[in-house]
């Protein structure tokens, strides 16, 4: 388990420098709230190599689409990377009936996943739960609020139908609510996607020549089927490029490469042909 904090303007410009490994900041409430320390706060953790999450103060008596954008549009205008996590506050239902509020929340979701392809935590009690106000968020992370438990992973309300938890909000200290994910850096990274993120690593590729005629065959029969004019002429040719895993194509060698013009000689057998090349991790 990794620790973190969930914090909000209500403690001030937060110094993130007490050994948290993740942070979930207050970004929005409703349409009509934007958070002044959310800034500070996201760009902290980000310089800081902090897990960062942003979460929504839901009101259910008012559109879900609408609060959905607007929490977005303002997380983003901070900027959203690939490892920032995205949360709904789910804790008050505005007079409405718990089959209402698991109406509401569910659209909540749908929009915020819509737009950007994350998952949406689901902040919320045993009451919340136990009432029907979570029907259909299931497939959602659960962040439990229990700061009566014993301790960080010690959970002691109900949280069926969920599976399993998340994220435990267990205390508080100091007037900091402290939190504890149920696994390490690789299950956040795992949780805050709905499509897995693929990472590669760069290795260094090798092409041999073996008897072609010229640059256009070549490229014709390795390449992609495009030749290009104005490369360099080596019997050992280096080269850079950043594109698709596995492929090299002709553009990138008359980029990269310089003097001569293999595209009308012949090459050599025995060139041999180093290049950058990404494969999966």
């Amino acid at each position: 388990m990794i620790h973190g904090v969930d914090v909000s303007r209500w403690q001030g410009a937060y110094p993130w420098n007490s050994g948290e490994q993740f942070g979930i900041a207050k970004a929005t409430e409703g349409t009509f709230y934007k958070d002044d320390e959310f800034g500070h706060n996201w760009d902290t953790m980000f310089s800081k190599k902090i897990l960062r999450g942003a979460y929504h103060f839901g009101h259910p008596g008012t559109s879900a689409v609408a609060q959905a954008d607007y929490f977005v549009e303002y997380v983003r205008q901070h900027g959203l990377t690939v490892n920032d996590a995205l949360a709904l506050d789910l804790e008050v239902n505005d007079g409405l009936n718990p089959a209402a509020v698991a109406a509401w929340a569910v659209a909540f979701v749908k929009r915020v996943e819509a737009t950007t392809k994350k998952n949406v935590f689901v902040y919320t009690d045993g009451a919340f739960i136990a009432n029907g106000s979570c029907s259909g968020l299931t497939a959602s992370p659960l962040w439990i609020a229990n700061p009566s438990a014993a301790g960080p992973g010690q959970v002691s309300v109900p949280i069926a139908p969920w599976p399993v938890w998340a994220i435990h909000q267990y205390g508080s200290a100091g007037g900091i609510d402290r939190d504890v994910l149920n696994g390490d850096a690789q299950v956040w990274e795992q949780l805050v996607n709905l499509v897995p993120v693929v990472k590669y690593k760069t290795v260094t590729g090798k092409w041999v020549c073996e008897g072609e005629n010229s640059l256009t065959q070549l490229c014709a029969g390795k390449f992609g089927n495009t030749a290009a004019g104005g490369v360099g002429a080596s019997t050992v040719l280096r080269l850079t490029l950043d594109n698709s895993p596995d492929k090299l194509f002709a553009n990138d060698l008359a980029a990269y490469i310089t003097a001569g013009d293999l595209a009308k000689t012949a090459v050599p057998k025995g060139v041999v042909l180093y290049y950058p090349k990404r494969v999966k991790v």
